[in-house]
């Protein structure tokens, strides 16, 4: 069976979490299931611009 293209999305949901750890869980699930990332969407920006930063 030939990989199949996928995209990720990883989001947090509070300011004080990692998003990197959803994205390696992520990265690791396209692994086992012979799935190609081909773009991982990253929702933990939206703090920055809710914060003005």
């Amino acid at each position: 069976m030939q990989p199949q293209l996928a995209v990720g999305y990883a989001r947090v949901s509070r300011e004080d979490e990692d998003v990197e750890n959803q994205v390696h869980a992520i990265e690791d699930y396209a692994k086992i299931n012979n799935l190609i990332l081909v773009d991982m969407f990253n929702d933990a920006e939206r703090f920055k611009l809710k914060l003005g930063n």
